[in-house]
């Protein structure tokens, strides 16, 4: 049994679906090149018998980590609920770390993209904003054994994340200062929210989050 993900092309204005194309694209290439027991894996990539493209994955059965976040926040005793939350926080951050040796920045860690499995997995979700920080000898050797190119920070769109937790290098006209620190941040955010039940930046807006987040 696989989890089949799709683009949903008839929700997009037809000029946005190249884009979105290219990026759902993006998002299975960097999610192959991490077989890790915190992130879930990627089996085929390709296009259905309508030509719409699709993503087969592993299915995980469970819940997201937010929901968990939602129902426990006000229910457990405080060391109970933290200990819990933390033990979860670790399992993102070794998924962190190892992409991070792969030269890949997930760029949207939250608990929304966290899966916790039915016997205790910790799976990192949805690397769509994922961009390649690699070298560039790691580059030239994947161009060799012709591997497509990976988003960079010199390709990759910004602004983008998810504005409340945003690190301020992601919300700047280039990805350019993009960089396993980003991670680092959105983890310190994810704590944050965590253990207060607030985001970072909360504002009234998108807009006033991102200007929170630029200035940190």
């Amino acid at each position: 049994l696989l989890a089949v993900k799709r683009i949903r092309l008839e929700r997009l204005y037809p000029s946005r679906v190249a884009r979105a194309e290219h990026d759902f694209r993006q998002e299975a290439l960097m999610s192959a090149r991490l077989e890790h027991p915190n992130i879930v894996p990627v089996h085929d990539f390709g296009r259905d018998e309508r030509g719409r493209p699709l993503m087969a994955m592993k299915l995980v059965r469970g819940r997201k980590w937010s929901d968990l976040v939602m129902e426990e926040f006000n229910a457990l005793p405080h060391q109970e609920y933290a200990a819990r939350q933390v033990s979860i926080l670790i399992g993102v951050a070794q998924a962190g770390a190892f992409a991070h040796s792969r030269g890949v920045v997930h760029r949207d860690l939250k608990p929304g993209q966290v899966m916790l499995g039915e016997f205790g997995e910790v799976l990192l979700l949805d690397w769509g904003l994922a961009v390649y920080v690699g070298s560039q000898d790691e580059r030239e050797s994947a161009r060799r054994i012709g591997l497509p190119d990976l988003a960079d920070t010199s390709t990759a769109s910004n602004p983008s994340g998810t504005p409340a937790l945003m690190a301020p290098e992601q919300t700047f006209p280039t990805a350019e200062g993009i960089g396993p620190w980003t991670d680092g941040y959105l983890r310190g955010g994810t704590l944050y929210q965590l253990l207060t039940g607030t985001f970072p930046h909360e504002a009234g807006t998108a807009v006033l989050s991102m200007t929170l987040a630029r200035i940190g």
